[in-house]
């Protein structure tokens, strides 16, 4: 998706699905999808789901692709913690602490997606090289 330039901007539960007893994962509703034709552009529209959006669209600077990887990280922590950071109304987007009752390789591959400035946090290149991602 990425490597075409798309920037999905909706990443949540509802819109991956599983297939094949959970082998296989397709996302889903690219209603607001946008493509990418020039480079450093920054999107200051505020869409998407409000459980699941980066900081940075909170302040209007939203940057092409990081914000999937922020949504990506909620979507892990959703499923390990049965709970989302931000669902607490008193939790600022990107200021929530990891649990330390997961293991040393999924605390460092949530670490990595859920940066909370952008510019620090991984894409989905370098994430396929965590050792966590098949």
């Amino acid at each position: 998706m990425h490597a075409n330039n798309i920037d999905h901007r909706d990443l949540k539960p509802l819109n991956i699905l599983l297939f094949n007893n959970a082998d296989i994962a397709k996302i889903a509703d690219f209603g607001l999808a946008k493509e990418i034709v020039f480079e450093n552009v920054k999107m200051t529209s505020m869409i998407g789901s409000p459980l699941y959006l980066p900081p940075e669209v909170y302040a209007g600077e939203a940057v092409p692709f990081k914000g999937d990887v922020y949504c990506l990280g909620l979507i892990l922590h959703y499923m390990m913690a049965k709970d989302l950071p931000t669902l607490n109304r008193h939790v600022k987007p990107g200021t929530f602490d990891i649990p330390k009752i997961y293991s040393d390789d999924i605390i460092d591959l949530m670490k990595k997606m859920l940066k909370k400035k952008p510019e620090q946090r991984s894409d989905l290149k370098d994430l396929f090289g965590h050792k966590l991602i098949v």
